[in-house]
């Protein structure tokens, strides 16, 4: 009687609710009864739930969202690019101010967010836009998304990819046991995958060849440890 009152939802709608054993149950409504409630889940299971669970839970209707889907989403460009993001930002908040998707009574931002220590800058965008449905929403999402790649490499800079950080070691070229290798095998050589590409901060690194090991065979070269980048 309680939902018949009081309608939190109707037939048709997408809802998010929980039950003692179960949170975040996320589906639409399929039919309504006086004493059960059907739900069909994204996974097409069907939940048959008393209707006093609803009495005594938060129900969140996702449908009844006004036509207003928040775009939240981090772009990150690589530091080498740093001083192109002031250019890229102002270029974003352009295109969110003409775009007549977005919704101007809702808050628009658009502002360099982090610069973190493994190469990447982030550019946090939050704004809304104005669609019928989740369909609709994913399409604007997608055009936006473009939109956003196509500024960034009009600026002559390139989306950040994950990396990893390794130093190389140096020892001296004798061999002996705690000045050079240590003792026993010398361990083989390092091997990257084909198309890698070896980024080294240190002026006299190590020559390290796609697909292959150290260039010359050589024991590592004398200095400080170099680090080099290898893609995530």
């Amino acid at each position: 009687f309680v939902i018949y009152a009081s309608e939190p939802f109707l037939v048709g709608e997408e809802i998010v609710f929980s039950t003692a054993t179960e949170k975040g149950i996320n589906g639409i409504v399929q039919d309504i009864g006086l004493f059960r409630t059907n739900i069909r889940s994204w996974y097409r299971e069907v939940y048959v739930v008393p209707n006093s669970i609803f009495s005594r839970s938060v129900v969140l209707n996702i449908s009844r969202k006004n036509r207003e889907w928040r775009f939240n989403e981090t772009l990150y460009i690589r530091t080498k690019d740093l001083a192109r993001a002031r250019d890229i930002v102002s270029d974003i908040r352009g295109l969110v101010r003409r775009d007549d998707r977005v919704l101007k009574k809702l808050h628009r931002r658009v502002f360099i967010d982090k610069i973190r220590d493994d190469g990447v800058v982030e550019i946090f965008t939050s704004f809304y836009v104005e669609a019928a449905n989740k369909d609709q929403y994913m399409s604007i999402k997608e055009d936006l998304l473009m939109d956003l790649v196509d500024i960034i490499h009009r600026n002559n800079a390139a989306l950040a990819m994950p990396s990893r950080m390794m130093h190389m070691v140096p020892h001296d070229a004798h061999g002996a046991a705690g000045q050079g290798w240590p003792a026993g095998p010398k361990p083989a050589p390092l091997t990257l995958p084909s198309g890698v590409e070896v980024i080294s901060d240190a002026p006299d690194g190590p020559d390290i060849a796609p697909g292959g090991g150290m260039q010359g065979g050589g024991a590592p070269p004398q200095g400080p440890s170099q680090p080099f980048i290898l893609p995530g």
